[in-house]
Parts: C-alpha cells; structure tokens; sequence
C-alpha cells in the first residue's frame, strides 16, 4: 500500500514494508491439469494411430484385394465368440462345436461346395492352404474344411505340413496321427492302417512337435509320385502350409497342389506383403489361386455376410527338432 506526504512544494512516496506471501497467488488445480494432460495424451495416441492406420494400407475391403490381385474371393467367414472364461486358453472354432455360429458353419459349407466344383473341372484333388503370415487363422480353415468335406461323405486326408509349427493335432485333440515322414514314404501299408480321427471320412497325419529344416522335406524329387500315390486313397487332401510370407514351404509345395486357398485376415498384412507374397506362385493353367477373407471386422452386410472379430493365432518361434 503507497502514501503521499506532501512538505510544502516536495512529494514523498511512503511504500508500506513488503509481505511474503504464505500461499501462492496463482494455485494450480491439480483436476485441471490431470485432466489437460489425459486430453493430450488421448489426442496425440488418437493422432498415432489414425497415421499408421493411414499409412498402413492393409486389406480391409474386397475392393482393395481387387485392386492388387485379380484372384476370386471364395469366401468371407463370420466371426465366434465365446464367452470369457477364468484360463484365458484360445479355444478352437470347430464345425462340431454347437457354440459355433450357424452363419459361420453355413460359410464353410459354402466355401465346401465352391471349391468342389472348381476341383471338378480339373478333376484335382489336392487343397494347399496357406496365409501371408503368421496369426490369419489358416490352420483353422484347413480343419474346418477338412471336416466339412468328410460330412459330406467324401474321404479326406489331412496333413499338417507346417512343420515349423504344427498345430492341427492340438486343434483336432487327437490322439489318432500317423507320422507325416510315414505318409509321404508311400507305403501302402501305413494307408490301410489309418484310422480317422472323426466319424468315418477325415484322417489326419502330422506331428505334434516342430522340426528344423522342413525344406529337405518337400524338395524331395519323389513328392509328386507320393502324392499320387495318396490320391489313389482318398478324395480329397488337404496341406496345411507355413505362411508363404515367411518360409518357401508353401512355394515349394504348390508344384503337388490342384488348388491353392489363402487366407487373408482383415487388417492385418499389409497390401504390399501380400502383393508380394502371392507372386511367388508360378502361373499355371491347371492350378487355380482363391483366397478367403477371414475375421473382418466390419460389416459385409453388402456381400450378404455378417460381422468380424480378432482372434490371435501366435508366432513363429524356433523349435527343436
């Protein structure tokens, strides 16, 4: 607080002895802040994540699958959920679960029938499904079609040929497998021995354990004459490959398949890898490439088709052989 004293013509300024001050003067609020902060921090991750969405550019739409590759999508399954449970465990999404949609059963029965008619015209036989990478759920596709085609009567053979990662033999609980080395040596023993592993038409070879270096394997100069001698034995068989992004398995096995299927899960790889991925295979008349977009997250209501959810599939470790 100022004075003025005045002393005839001379002014004097009278400036009262400072105070500190014992509270600031300009409290910040500590609601305010929290709240400021929480705003950035959700705007700039919003920010991030809507760039890499931007840049991205992974399959999300038919329509951008068309624009890189001229291939006939086959099919568009809809999503399974279970519900939550206390061992957070993947559960298998499986024809013979009664929990499974009946939307998505009657897509693979669908996709079935589709891939009958198209081995028809060729009179093939041999299926190799395979994926871009790791976690697209092509496993799961190679068993549930697997199973579909034994509903329908036909005889099938199933062969877990991802050998890096087999996983049908968990996917299948089963306890009935013949060694895949034994299958592919064409001893006509092993086939009469087989015994299926559901109802009367679907068996199954495989190992339950990884082996190193699988290539050895299927660049073996008598592959075609052992997988001729399969079809001798069954309607149908069905490889499932590694993922061709990733290993050459699948490249290496396309020269015994009739029928390449690919699965491409919804946002997940980008166009480019998958791009560059399916030129690996070498054109041929007598071979034919499908694809099957798998969990899409958004409605298809337009393709006639339901609503999509994620499901991990895990990744590629080393193994021990």
């Amino acid at each position: 607080m100022n004075c003025i004293l005045i002393l005839g013509d001379t002014q004097f300024h009278i400036i009262n002895e400072p105070v500190l001050a014992t509270v600031p003067y300009n409290r910040p609020s500590v609601i305010k802040t929290v709240g400021i902060g929480l705003f950035a921090g959700a705007f700039v991750a919003g920010l991030i994540v809507a760039v890499i969405a931007f840049f991205k550019k992974s399959a999300r739409t038919l329509e951008q699958m068309s624009k890189i590759t001229n291939l006939k999508c086959l099919a568009v399954l809809p999503s399974v959920s279970f519900k939550a449970r206390q061992k957070k465990t993947p559960r298998t999404i499986s024809l013979l679960d009664r929990r499974v949609s009946f939307d998505y059963k009657e897509n693979i029965h669908s996709m079935q029938i589709r891939l009958e008619r198209m081995m028809g015209k060729n009179n093939g036989k041999i299926i190799m499904v395979t994926s871009t990478a790791a976690s697209e759920g092509k496993s799961t596709v190679s068993m549930n079609l697997g199973l579909s085609l034994s509903m329908a009567g036909k005889r099938v053979l199933l062969l877990d040929m991802d050998l890096r990662k087999p996983s049908l033999a968990k996917m299948l609980h089963s306890l009935i497998s013949k060694d895949l080395k034994a299958i592919l040596s064409g001893n006509p023993t092993v086939f009469e021995s087989m015994t299926p592993v559901y109802g009367d038409n679907l068996f199954f070879a495989g190992n339950e354990k990884g082996i190193k270096n699988p290539v050895k394997l299927f660049s073996s100069s008598n592959l075609s004459k052992r997988f001729e001698h399969l079809k001798s034995y069954f309607d149908y068989i069905i490889i499932d490959t590694a993922p061709c992004g990733i290993f050459q398995d699948a490249y290496e096995l396309q020269h015994v398949s009739d029928l390449i299927l690919y699965v491409i899960k919804y946002d997940f790889v980008p166009l480019q890898k998958i791009q560059e991925s399916l030129s690996g295979f070498e054109q041929d008349n007598n071979r034919s490439i499908v694809y099957v977009f798998n969990e899409y997250m958004n409605s298809l209501n337009d393709y006639g088709y339901g609503k999509y959810r994620y499901r991990y599939y895990g990744n590629y470790n080393g193994v021990k052989s």
